[in-house]
Order: structure tokens, then C-alpha cells, then sequence
């Protein structure tokens, strides 16, 4: 009988303590963690670079790497693209780009380190790679937003037409600074420079707001560009309205360029014209008209 009670308390006993340690198992509430950044931070600098809308290079887009060559500065980075050659661990150099964590810029200096090509870079690709991969908060103009920009831009009078001394000298507009690029830097083609860029905008039409981009093209000749933007500043269309270059024209070399009208009713003229030594001559006409957010030709 003795033996059969202690068999009984030692068996309530381990039930007992088997009880114990079960409930006192944590049980966790933490929802399981996603999988690691498969994209490795040189792909994501690589993938910032060539996918902006202005660099141009003669090598094959998918077979170049980007690693940071060096900090030159606080905050400023040199930037090295290379390709793989055929030895073992052995690459050719084929670019430069500089980033300013400061100025917010990409600086393509591959062929001239004085004279670079300001990139036109993605800004939310730019943003996650300098604050995940290099640790930095990035800052887009702090104390300016998108309105108050567009609202410090200065207005042109209607009707607005193409004149050599505004080419030349472009008065009274805006002058842009090298933080206040990516404001328009989406809204022009592959060919434009920003480096030396003047905007300024048109009187509101039909719901819509306009603004002129005065900048340049790879060859220097000016490039200009009406952009049409909705409520919320989102760009709906582009028009080149100048831009210069020489032709062939009776067995010579010509200048030709855009000559530009734009009137109050949302109707644009450009007339393509060829200078010679005699005088200047139209070599024929565009109209264009805006309806519903684009320029449409007539």
C-alpha cells in the first residue's frame, strides 16, 4: 500500500512540474520578419545612375558596376563605373560620376571634370540609397515646397514670342540653384542640360499651370521648353518650343531655329526659320493647340 502512495506522488508530482514548464513557455507575438534586401548597394548605385534620363555612355547599360571610388568631402562622393575584362578580377574603368549628399546633385565628369552633366536622377531611388546605403537624411529644399516653388517663379506676359535678345540674355526670369533642380529636372528630354537653367511661368489656362524651361542642349544651342502641369503640379505634356542648329541649306551650312509664339488661348505658332546671309527665310509652320492637359498639333 506505502508503495503504491509514493508511486502516486511521484507520478502528480512530474505532471506537476511537466505543467509548470509549459506555461511557462513565452508565447510571441512578433509577426515573422520579411526576407533581407536581395539588392546589394552597388546595384542599387549602378541602377541610380543609369537610369537617369540624361546619362548617356557608349558601353552596354547592363554590363556596367558602380562602387564609390572615395569620399572627397563630407557628404561628397566619387563615384567609379567599370566593366569586367576578361582576367580574373581584372576591370576597365569607363566613367566618373560625383555625388553631393549636400547639393542633392549627380555629376556625370567622365569627360570633363569642369563642365559636368548634371544627372537627372529618380528621386526616390536616390533618397533610399543615400539614407539605407549611406546612412544619410536626405533633405529636398526644407523650407520650400512644391507650391511655394512654383509660386516664386516669375510670370511672362502673354502673348509670348521668340526674341534674339531673350535668347541671348533671358531677363526677368529665375535662375535656378543646384538644390532647386529636381523641381523640373523630369520635365525635359534626355538632350537638356541643366547646368545653366532659367525657368519662369505662364498666366494659369483651363485649370492648368505652365512653366518655361530655359536650359540648353548636349551641343550648347539653347533648348525651351513649355510644360503644361495639373492641380497638384504633375506634369501632363512638354512642347519644344526653341532650340537652334545648322543645316544644309542651297550648298550651305545654315543656322536654323524655332521661332515661337504663344497667345493667351492656349494656341502656340512655331515656325521653323533658316538665317542666311541675305536675310532669314521660313522654311514652314506648327500649330498646336492645348485641350485637356495636352498640346495637341493642328
Amino acid at each position: 500500500m506505502i508503495r503504491i502512495l509514493a508511486f502516486s506522488l511521484v507520478v502528480m508530482m512530474a505532471s506537476c512540474s511537466s505543467n509548470s514548464r509549459k506555461m511557462a513557455v513565452p508565447v510571441s507575438h512578433e509577426e515573422p520578419k520579411g526576407r533581407l534586401d536581395s539588392v546589394s548597394c552597388d546595384e542599387r548605385l549602378k541602377l541610380l545612375i543609369v537610369s537617369c534620363s540624361n546619362y548617356k555612355t557608349p558601353f552596354d547599360k547592363h554590363n556596367l558596376h558602380a562602387e564609390i571610388d572615395e569620399e572627397q568631402a563630407d557628404g561628397v562622393y566619387r563615384i567609379r563605373l567599370f566593366v569586367y575584362d576578361s582576367g580574373v578580377n581584372s576591370t576597365n574603368t569607363v566613367g566618373w560620376v560625383v555625388m553631393n549628399t549636400k547639393e542633392n546633385t549627380l555629376k556625370d565628369i567622365t569627360n570633363d571634370a569642369d563642365s559636368p552633366v548634371i544627372l537627372n536622377y529618380n528621386k526616390a531611388a536616390y533618397t533610399y540609397y543615400v539614407e539605407h546605403c549611406l546612412g544619410r537624411k536626405v533633405s529636398f529644399c526644407k523650407d520650400m515646397t512644391l507650391l511655394k516653388f512654383f509660386e516664386s517663379l516669375p510670370v511672362m506676359k502673354l502673348p509670348f514670342e521668340y526674341s534674339y535678345d531673350f535668347v541671348c540674355n533671358l531677363p526677368d526670369t529665375k535662375a535656378l540653384k543646384k538644390s532647386e533642380l529636381h523641381y523640373v529636372s523630369s520635365f525635359v528630354d534626355a538632350d537638356t542640360d541643366l547646368s545653366d537653367c532659367h525657368v519662369a511661368r505662364l498666366p494659369p489656362h483651363a485649370g492648368y499651370h505652365f512653366i518655361l524651361v530655359f536650359a540648353h542642349n548636349s551641343m550648347g544651342e539653347g533648348h525651351f521648353f513649355l510644360c503644361a502641369l495639373n492641380g497638384k503640379y504633375q506634369l501632363t505634356d512638354r512642347l519644344l518650343i526653341y532650340t537652334a542648329y545648322d543645316m544644309e541649306w542651297k550648298d550651305h551650312i545654315e543656322n536654323c531655329y524655332l521661332h515661337y509664339l504663344i497667345d493667351g488661348n492656349g494656341q502656340i505658332l512655331l515656325r521653323k526659320i533658316v538665317t542666311t546671309e541675305t536675310g532669314e527665310e521660313a522654311l514652314g509652320s506648327t500649330k498646336y493647340a492645348f485641350v485637356n492637359g495636352k498640346f495637341v498639333k493642328k
